[in-house]
């Protein structure tokens, strides 16, 4: 069963947020599953290797596990706009 988890973005709009089970919240949840430091992940985003998203202005990191493994394994499992030739990775 999916377990309700608020986000501080929700907790002002007094609205409940449900957060997929797959989605890694911050730097260190994103390093710890990919086995590299913080700096590898920040410029992994920066280059725009991996589907890293930032949250706010704020620039808490986030990412999809299964984006994160179909980005090792195969392009043709991920977005459009991640895939190798694209011009520019998404910011």
């Amino acid at each position: 069963m999916n377990e309700l988890i608020l986000e501080p973005a929700a907790l002002s709009l007094r609205e409940p947020v449900l957060l997929s089970p797959d989605r890694l919240n911050g730097v260190d949840a994103i390093a710890a599953y990919l086995r590299c430091t913080n700096d590898a992940v920040y410029y992994a985003r920066r280059i725009g290797s991996l589907p890293i998203r930032r949250l706010g202005r704020k620039g808490e990191l986030y990412a999809f596990k299964s984006e994160l493994d179909a980005a090792q394994k195969a392009d043709s499992t991920l977005p459009e706009k991640w895939r190798e030739g694209s011009l520019s990775a998404p910011s």
